[in-house]
């Protein structure tokens, strides 16, 4: 492959982006990610991973780490007027893992860009998606950098 060609271009490196990227790291398929950001996000965005992204982790061999970082959450209430107004116990959910885990995002990104490091993936960081373009053979993407602006295909 050349440089700036990519069949998969995955804009923004959330915990959605990295996950992209770490579960199409394991299946060796070639990709490029970028964000407009210059470092993890440090914001507490998002804090709860559900059971189905707990299958996620695992499949990754990532769990033992979000475990070891986050809490584990057996149950939810939510109270109105200091009454009981909505009960779930997640052991009666059938997945591998009938818990949420609390995680706060910026341990979830860590997590997973520690992955794809160790995997010889990087993120390009201060890379802007500006728009694309759809041509008979290809899409081409205009991003931002360092002021230039590159064409990924």
């Amino acid at each position: 492959m050349k440089k700036n060609t990519t069949e998969i271009l995955i804009v923004g490196a959330g915990p959605a982006g990295l996950t992209l990227a770490s579960l199409l790291t394991q299946f060796n398929v070639p990709f490029i990610i970028i964000d407009q950001k210059s470092v993890l996000s440090a914001q507490m965005k998002a804090c709860m991973l559900s059971s189905r992204s707990l299958e996620i982790f695992s499949d990754l061999g990532l769990l033992p780490r979000a475990l070891q970082l986050g809490q584990v959450v057996n149950a939810f209430e939510v109270y109105r007027d200091k009454k009981l107004a909505v009960s779930l116990d997640y052991q009666s959910v059938q997945t591998r893992f009938p818990f949420n885990l609390h995680l706060g995002q910026p341990y979830t990104e860590k997590i997973l860009l520690e992955n794809l490091i160790a995997k010889n993936q990087a993120v390009l960081w201060e890379h802007t998606l500006l728009n694309f373009e759809q041509t008979e053979d290809e899409v081409i993407a205009s991003v931002l950098f360092a002021q230039k602006t590159k064409k990924i295909r």
